[in-house]
C-alpha cells in the first residue's frame, strides 16, 4: 500500500474534519450541533474508507516492489 498517498489523505480528512467542527460549534445550538457532529464523522469515515482504497489503486499502479 502507497503509505504516503494514505498519510497525506488521512490528515487531509482530520484538518477538514477539525475546522468543520470548530465552525460548526460556534454556530450551532445544542441540538443542531449534535447533527452536524453526526454529519461530519459521517463524511469522514466515508473519506478514510476512500482513501484507503485510492492508496490501494496507486500501489497498484506503481506496480511490484524492488527488493
Amino acid at each position: 500500500m502507497n503509505r504516503s498517498v494514505l498519510f497525506r489523505t488521512y490528515a487531509m480528512i482530520a484538518g477538514v474534519s477539525a475546522v468543520s467542527l470548530f465552525v460548526f460549534s460556534q454556530q450551532f445550538s445544542d441540538a443542531a450541533l449534535s447533527i452536524a457532529v453526526v454529519a461530519v464523522a459521517t463524511v469522514a469515515v466515508v473519506s478514510v474508507i476512500l482513501g484507503a482504497l485510492l492508496a490501494m489503486r496507486a500501489s497498484l499502479d506503481a506496480g511490484p516492489a524492488e527488493p
